[in-house]
């Protein structure tokens, strides 16, 4: 039975966590100083970005019409101005790329004509004007919504796309085509960047990010402020909240940029922020949303073009904060921290005896610490200075390392799931946590983020497949976890095969330990959420556990061996001191 009564030690810890991470991190604010960056002035059009293309070839035949476009549609200038050449008037202005984007591997890919009878037509051969079809069939790396949502493609996916083609005055042009941009993965990575839209979690206490993709334009700024109003993906929205009242949104069709500074004129609902501290917390959220923007150096909030007055302290919202970088680990039965080099004693915990102690954790604040025991059998709390040994707070077969979230609850849940995982408090209050999309997986490892509203999961399936699956973490009232919320599109590592661990490397990216098909051993691979993944690091063949503090170089490996991996430029280095220690994991 979940029991929710308030917990004098959870309050405790959440109060230690967040003056830590307070410490450790500021305000949530675009810097004043620094170079100013000449900015747009007043006109937020497509200009300027990207790559120029060029428009179609007097007497072009139909399959060079159509390499032509395909060419030309990584011009993103002036809404796709080149591309458009290609197409009949209609169909130019009929025409809506951003309704989806198809990112396929390769060169241009081969154009088979067919007369209209279906019929191919051979390459050179005299095509009367009139009607005909062109179609291409390409491998298609990944899909990305209206809303800039990316989504891997599976191995093997490829996709047929016809196009129609008339002659006009003489010349080919495409006259129908689907509403979406068909785009190569080199012209992607040259003309398309990812981009976190900002909400809040539940105590409005940390940003929390959601990655989107979108065409590097002036119009950027515009468009990333119209889908941070419209708010977050469902599966993330539980978890999250937003300051900004419902119904608000743009005024204007646009978000100008003036000398650097970008104006966002919000809809009347926006009023309803009547207090400082809501308005400071949407000042918040726009300023890390569109801070990113080349041409943005600081944001303005208006209602019917007069701005929004502010408090003079800014929201105190934490993002993205770093942790200590002294990694706890299990030696001779006792746990450790690797400082500067050489293993020291963690002073006053309480007597674990001969409980086979392994997978330790320690909480944001650093002040208490977890072990699995009894052959990851139990989880037991470790408070330093308890006098006596500690019992159990979670119990269950093959246990998943301990998982400390900000609010002091401790997730660890038995590898075979029935669709619940489990998490507790430090004085044994227990939550059952529904995660029915798990049931009859094995569960190798489960982090929540530094944020606390969302977790990473890695999991095998009843095939043999390894997942590594994200989630929004949904509390009650009271900040008890009820719910985990698989993010769709799923599996953030669709390339892998198997995962033995995950951790947060920032908060937008998760390091794996697992293989793909095409790996003889295990290796580090670093998955971007909502993105393509990255290249996989150096093997690690007797790399077992996992963990990571911030950014890919505080990434360690823990060996069945016994040894504790770094990274030195490209290859593993063991860690001398930490010889004998094993199964190493930061705060978190």
């Amino acid at each position: 039975m979940r029991d929710r009564r308030p917990s004098a030690v959870r309050a405790l810890v959440a109060v230690l966590t967040l003056a830590a991470l307070a410490v450790l991190a500021g305000c949530a604010t675009i810097p004043t100083d620094g170079p100013v960056i000449e900015g747009n002035t007043g006109v937020d059009d497509d200009t300027g970005f990207g790559v120029l293309p060029a428009g179609p070839d007097p007497d072009e035949a139909p399959a060079g019409i159509v390499r032509g476009f395909l060419l030309a549609a990584a011009g993103v200038e002036n809404d796709f101005e080149v591309a458009r050449q290609f197409l009949t008037a209609p169909g130019a202005t009929s025409w809506q790329p951003s309704e989806s984007t198809v990112v396929y591997d390769g060169a241009t890919p081969a154009v088979t004509v067919l007369d209209a009878t279906g019929a191919a037509v051979p390459e050179g051969a005299d095509i009367p004007a009139g009607q005909l079809t062109a179609r291409i069939e390409v491998p298609v790396v990944a899909t990305i919504d209206a809303e800039g949502r990316y989504a891997p493609a599976p191995e093997g996916t490829t996709t047929q796309v016809d196009f129609s083609l008339t002659t006009v005055s003489g010349q080919w042009r495409i006259s129908q085509l689907g509403d979406q941009l068909l785009i190569a993965d080199g012209d992607f990575a040259l003309v398309f960047s990812a981009y976190e839209l900002y909400f809040l979690d539940p105590t409005a206490s940390f940003l929390v990010p959601e990655t989107r993709w979108f065409p590097d334009r002036t119009s950027t700024a515009t468009t990333l402020a119209t889908q941070l109003l419209r708010g977050p993906s469902a599966w993330l929205d539980p978890a999250v909240t937003t300051a900004f009242p419902a119904g608000s949104g743009l005024d204007l069709e646009s978000v100008p940029i003036e000398d650097g500074v970008a104006q966002v004129d919000l809809t009347d609902p926006a009023r309803r922020a009547s207090s400082p501290e809501q308005r400071a917390l949407m000042q918040a959220q726009l300023e890390a949303t569109l801070g990113p923007v080349p041409t943005v150096t600081a944001v303005e909030m208006l209602v019917d073009n007069s701005p929004i007055e502010l408090p003079q302290q800014p929201a105190q919202v934490l993002q993205d904060v770093p942790v200590d970088e002294s990694p706890v680990l299990v030696a001779d039965e006792a746990l450790v921290r690797l400082r500067d080099g050489e293993l020291v004693g963690i002073d006053g915990l309480p007597p674990l005896g001969d409980r086979q102690v392994s997978h330790p954790g320690m909480s944001l604040g650093q002040v208490t610490y977890a072990v699995l025991a009894a052959e990851r059998s139990r989880l037991l709390h470790l408070v330093p200075g308890a006098t006596e040994a500690p019992e159990p707070i979670i119990t269950g077969a093959d246990l998943t390392a301990p998982s400390f979230d900000r609010l002091g609850w401790i997730w660890s849940t038995p590898a075979v799931s029935t669709g619940i995982v489990l998490t507790a408090l430090p004085d044994g209050t227990v939550a059952e946590v529904e995660a029915a999309w798990l049931a009859g997986r094995r569960v190798t490892s489960l982090r929540v983020a530094r944020d606390g509203a969302r977790a990473v999961v890695a999991s095998t399936d009843a095939g043999g497949r390894g997942h590594v699956d994200v989630a929004g973490v949904v509390r009650d009232a009271s900040g008890v976890p009820e719910r985990l919320v698989q993010r769709v599109p799923a599996t953030v590592g669709s390339a892998l095969v198997s995962v033995e661990e995950v951790a947060w490397v920032d908060e937008v990216t998760v390091a794996a330990l697992g293989r793909r098909a095409v790996d003889e051993v295990p290796r580090v691979h670093l998955l971007r959420l909502g993105g393509p993944a990255g290249a996989p690091l150096a093997p690690t063949p007797d790399g077992v556990t996992l963990a990571a503090a911030k950014g890919q170089r505080t990434i360690v490996v823990g060996t069945s061996t016994g040894e504790l991996l770094v990274q030195s430029g490209v290859v593993w280095v063991p860690q001398p001191a930490a010889a004998g220690a094993r199964q190493p994991a930061f705060p978190g």
